[in-house]
């Protein structure tokens, strides 16, 4: 559970734990694959923890591990703003992190109802171990937001 601030904002600090070689966070946006399908490890777009919470857009993680083996179990838990009153703040994912190169793990918002503004947090253990926890903030973009652009006005 994470300690919530006034007005519902959480308190927490991102986190990187020792299995973690090197880590990238940023922004995605759908005409990366126009086919709908995400595959493989996409550019960002920019990398900022700031998001447009729009239809169309994501952010992502890419980790690599420091042992060469990588991490075969991840539990990946998302956590955001309800989606409707009284809906579920939290999604789960499992995948596992390269020691070779980059493993990306990705939240697009694929309907208008998920780009929900607001502090989410995105939090990946193996067992009992904190792998990483880093907080994402969706914000509804201004007119001439720069992110916007870079997606080509999506």
């Amino acid at each position: 559970m994470l300690p919530l601030a006034a007005g519902g904002a959480a308190l927490a600090e991102d986190s990187i734990g020792p299995q973690v070689g090197r880590w990238q966070a940023g922004v995605i946006c759908s005409n990366q694959f126009p086919d709908g399908r995400i595959r493989g490890n996409l550019p960002f777009v920019a990398q900022t923890q700031v998001v447009p919470a729009l239809q169309g857009y994501g952010f992502g993680i890419k980790t690599q591990a420091r042992a060469p083996d990588g991490i075969s179990d991840i539990e990946i838990t998302v956590f955001h703003p309800p989606f409707r009153i009284g809906g579920s703040g939290q999604e789960h994912y499992r995948m596992s992190m390269s020691g070779v190169g980059l493993s990306a793990f990705y939240y697009r918002f694929e309907q208008p109802e998920e780009a929900v503004p607001g502090q989410w947090r995105v939090e990946a253990r193996s067992g009992d171990f904190l792998v990483y926890a880093l907080d994402f903030d969706m914000v509804i973009p201004g007119p001439n937001d720069g992110l916007i652009r870079a997606c080509n006005g999506l």
